[in-house]
C-alpha cells in the first residue's frame, strides 16, 4: 500500500495483472528516466509540484518532501512508478476477487 502518493504512471494494464515485485530506486534516477513527460507536465500541474519544467527543482523538492520512488515490475502485463512517502506491504486476509 502507498501512502502519500504524488504521482504515478502506469502501463500495460491489463486484466489478471500479476506483481512480481515492488522496488524502492533512486528519486533522480526516476525522474530523469522520465525526463520527457516530466517536462511537458508541469504545464498541467503534475506532479502538483511548482517546478516550472526544471528537473533539478523537482529533484530537490521530491526529496526535501521526503518522498521516495517506486518501480512496480510484474510476471504479467502491467509495468510502472510510483512517487508517494511511503510503502508499506499488507497481507491479506482473503483472496483478491477477479470478477
Amino acid at each position: 500500500m502507498f501512502v502519500g502518493v504524488v504521482a504515478h504512471r502506469f502501463e500495460h494494464v491489463l486484466p489478471g495483472n500479476i506483481l512480481f515485485d515492488v522496488n524502492e530506486i533512486e528519486t533522480d534516477a526516476l525522474v530523469h528516466e522520465n525526463r520527457a513527460l516530466f517536462e511537458a507536465s508541469w504545464r498541467y500541474g503534475w506532479p502538483p509540484i511548482e517546478y516550472d519544467g526544471d528537473l533539478e527543482i523537482l529533484t530537490r523538492a521530491l526529496k526535501s518532501a521526503g518522498v521516495r520512488a517506486y518501480s512496480i515490475g510484474s510476471s504479467y502485463g502491467l509495468s510502472g512508478w510510483v512517487l508517494a512517502g511511503g510503502c508499506e506491504r499488507v497481507l491479506r486476509k482473503e483472496q483478491a476477487r477477479t470478477e
